[in-house]
């Protein structure tokens, strides 16, 4: 019997990047991508964000990876992981974290960032549907949460990657009115 290519992709990806793939909630799940920011998968409709899904609905490498973190590999010999390479599974919800200790920096200044933005932790939380005193808490020292960085990205209008790398906000950007320094332009 041969093997699906995207299984055995997804099987890469899941040894590869196994612990950054993340639960955001419910049944979402924000796989990395190494072209682009990462895409979301839906294990409840079985759907990815991927291009390779929208264009053939069809179980995509991502949905192979989030498979086998989750541990719903099948079983038996053809079970695309061995016991030995199989990744770690998330950690549960709630105040551990997923993040890096510098990822943890970015969200913190993106969210910093954002609330000036917006006016204030008030109208930030209300337009990420929280609570405020759970942003200022995550601005200042607690751990954020995968859900979140999601939709501190989605609100920012760009991806969960450059959320979390640091690209966001890019350097110089003015708080308040959003404003770029341009860079001086040689003369010829």
């Amino acid at each position: 019997m041969t093997k699906d290519p995207r299984q055995e992709r997804g099987r890469l990806l899941a040894q590869g990047q196994g612990q950054r793939i993340k639960h955001v909630e419910g049944a979402m799940w924000f796989v990395p991508s190494g072209n682009s920011g990462g895409y979301l998968v839906n294990v409840a409709t079985a759907s990815c964000s991927c291009p390779d899904y929208q264009q053939h609905p069809t179980k995509c490498k991502h949905q192979w990876a989030v498979e086998l973190v989750r541990g719903k590999a099948p079983a038996g010999d053809d079970s695309p992981l061995a016991a030995s390479e199989k990744p770690k599974p998330p950690r549960p919800q709630g105040r551990l974290s997923d993040f890096t200790a510098e990822e943890q920096k970015h969200l913190q200044q993106a969210l910093r960032f954002l609330r000036t933005r917006c006016g204030g932790w008030e109208a930030l939380a209300k337009a990420l549907r929280l609570k405020a005193k759970s942003l200022t808490h995550s601005a200042y020292g607690r751990p954020a949460s995968a859900r979140l960085a999601v939709r501190l990205a989605r609100f920012a209008g760009v991806p969960l990657e450059d959320m979390i790398a640091g690209r966001y906000p890019p350097a110089g950007t003015c708080p308040h009115c959003g404003h770029r320094p341009e860079t001086a332009s040689l003369a010829l």
